[in-house]
């Protein structure tokens, strides 16, 4: 495959692929809080001829200062923490391009080194929600114009927008996150799917909900963040291990506010899911 010169990203491709790099920056999406997302690689495998993509995440300050301090609770040493400057995923598509696998999720500095590794299945799929807005049909529609192939999902996910670059560094990006309590983002997500997805999914945002039932899945801690609402819903929260410090100072039934990702994943016990997720307070306990 022919190998294109992309000046601002430079990363590893998904395993097994042989990627090839955009000429020119393709900007797939920016998000409130001064994250701007890339297509830094796209490839179709000659065998199977599904295509994968890598998509970079460019973080904002706000955002890496975040996940510095969280990092730094989560053991990874300082130095390396305050270098992080990128979360780099892959994607690999089914032939119709209607499902997806993740194959990686990784948070890495200014070089490209693999700071820290998030814990995801390569073998699970995911639908490829049928919306120019969403992030995966964004990225699939780059890469098949990029192979000079039709896009495999129907046309009206091709409709694509342009995107304008977030500011790193605007007042959004700096100022401090209001928590959406658990029945408002509830009711948003009844109220239009595809337009929480587009607005919730791979971007942090901050929840307020009582502590539920904890459990476990796999090598992940999972929390109920229910309703303060007697009888209200809940949001499924998925934790790493790491986190075992911070929930065990927490109690069934403490006013928490949980910062996590919108996960596209089927759920029974709650309404959505959360990944990524950290304790930003224990409001009843008066501070984290």
């Amino acid at each position: 495959m022919k190998k294109l010169i992309f000046p601002l990203l430079s990363i590893r491709s998904c395993p097994a692929f042989s990627a090839a790099v955009p000429a020119e920056p393709v900007l797939l999406d920016a998000t409130r809080a001064g994250n701007n997302f890339y297509l830094s690689e796209y490839s179709k495998d000659a065998e199977s001829g599904m295509i994968s993509v890598v998509i970079r995440c460019i973080l904002s300050e706000s955002e890496i200062q975040r996940l510095s301090a969280l990092m730094v609770k989560q053991d990874i040493p300082a130095d390396q923490a305050a270098g992080v400057r990128y979360n780099d995923f892959c994607l690999r598509y089914s032939i119709d391009g209607t499902r997806y696998q993740r194959r990686y999720d990784r948070y890495v500095d200014a070089n490209g080194a693999i700071i820290r590794r998030l814990r995801v299945n390569p073998d699970d799929w995911f639908d490829t929600t049928n919306s120019a807005a969403l992030l995966p049909a964004k990225a699939l529609a780059e890469a098949s114009r990029l192979l000079d192939q039709p896009d495999p999902l129907p046309k009206p996910a091709l409709e694509l927008t342009p995107v304008e670059a977030a500011d790193a560094n605007s007042p959004q990006s700096s100022s401090p996150k209001k928590a959406e309590k658990v029945d408002v983002m509830i009711e948003a997500y009844r109220a239009n799917v595809a337009r929480f997805e587009a607005q919730y999914e791979n971007a942090l945002t901050q929840v307020q909900g009582r502590m539920g039932d904890m459990g476990v899945s796999g090598d992940l801690y999972t929390v109920l963040l229910q309703s303060e609402k007697e009888g209200g819903e809940s949001i499924l929260c998925y934790f790493d291990a790491d986190d075992r410090g911070d929930l065990a100072k927490c109690s069934k039934g403490d006013l928490l506010i949980i910062e996590g990702a919108y996960r596209r994943t089927k759920v029974r016990n709650a309404v959505f899911a959360l990944d990524r997720c950290s304790v930003i307070k224990n409001v009843t306990a008066g501070g984290k």
